[in-house]
């Protein structure tokens, strides 16, 4: 079995350009966290972006390293770092941290792709999120964040909702080369 990449030069069929061939890509299962279906997760709904790795994620929201620090002094749980967007520099605060959200970027972003490498969970994109570094803070619409707010985040689906909410692990089919 093959998969084939192709195109057409015009509207012409015999303008098929075959542009590269190779095995295909079968699947295999592995575990994801997902959100417990509630009435009460529907309600929590707060915004919603690109989910682009690691399952779902709860956690306090934190956007520098002094927030990370302190939170994890206070053994208070997972941290999600909110940022504008990520640049390499931010990578230390990616790596300290258990989730990322973003108000910028896509699927091909820093953010994104530094994430998916560490399977952590990401929502990249976030309709309505403004975050200010200097201001230590957040909004979306007219809920404001602060270090340690409660929030979580959903890096399948790319659903951000308010407060904490229960998890399960599901095995999921994902493709592998």
């Amino acid at each position: 079995h093959q998969e084939m990449e192709f195109t057409f030069e015009n509207d012409d069929a015999a303008s098929l350009y075959v542009l590269q061939s190779r095995p295909m890509v079968g699947s295999r299962f592995m575990e994801r966290a997902v959100f417990i279906a509630s009435k009460e997760l529907d309600e929590a709904f707060l915004a919603e972006g690109v989910g682009v790795a690691g399952g779902a994620l709860s956690g306090r929201v934190a956007f520098t390293e002094t927030d990370i620090t302190s939170l994890r002094e206070l053994g208070d749980g997972p941290i999600i770092l909110l940022r504008p967007d990520t640049v390499p520099e931010d990578i230390p605060l990616v790596m300290a941290a258990d989730g990322l959200l973003t108000a910028r970027g896509g699927m091909t972003s820093h953010a994104s792709v530094t994430t998916k490498r560490m399977n952590k969970p990401c929502v990249v994109n976030c309709q309505g999120l403004d975050v200010s570094i200097k201001d230590d803070g957040a909004t979306v619409g007219t809920l404001e964040l602060r270090p340690g707010d409660l929030l979580s985040i959903d890096g399948t689906t790319g659903a951000v909702y308010v407060g904490a909410h229960e998890i399960k692990r599901v095995k999921r089919a994902i493709r592998v080369a």
